[in-house]
């Protein structure tokens, strides 16, 4: 059976430490949502999604409107906040992009995120994912871990991963 393609971003793989989850502000002038599963790093106090090769310096895990209640995603140019999770140890459960096939073989390489497209309502997750394409160099962002052991999931193409992010502001 082959895997589904359905992108949701970087979900947590165990619990965090408490220690590294921290509330983050969203400024009203930032123009592309987040949501939960984001990669983010920080510009000028603010969060912001990562870039494909950015260090990391969290994974948002809850969005908040700008009275600090619980929303789905955060729109484009609204103030909120975001719960994100900043543990450089923290492992993460991602969706591959698909443009080749993964393997056992491939556990200890090295990859890019890429993003699928901007977030949307209804569906209000996050569309990161593993660049499969972007591989090998000792410098990306993302470190494969292991095959994430879940039912209808397989090596292949569109597979669900475990990662570590190797390049994290927290490193």
């Amino acid at each position: 059976m082959a895997n589904k393609d359905i992108p949701a971003g970087f979900r947590l793989f165990g619990e965090p430490a408490q220690t590294f989850v921290a509330w983050r502000p969203i400024k009203s002038d930032y123009g592309t949502a987040l949501a939960p599963g984001d990669a983010i790093v920080y510009s000028s106090g603010y969060i912001q999604a990562a870039g494909t090769n950015d260090s990391v310096a969290g994974v948002i895990i809850a969005t908040y409107d700008s009275d600090k209640l619980p929303v789905a995603y955060s729109p484009a140019s609204t103030a909120g906040y975001a719960l994100v999770c900043e543990d450089p140890d923290q492992l993460f459960i991602v969706q591959s992009d698909g443009t080749a096939d993964l393997a056992a073989t491939d556990i200890g390489k090295t990859y890019k995120s890429t993003s699928a497209g901007p977030v949307t309502s209804p569906a209000a997750r996050s569309t990161f994912e593993l660049d499969v394409s972007e591989t090998h160099a000792t410098d990306n962002q993302l470190q494969l871990v292991a095959l994430h052991r879940a039912p209808n999931n397989a090596w292949g193409g569109t597979c669900d991963v475990v990662i570590r992010f190797s390049k994290h502001t927290g490193k």
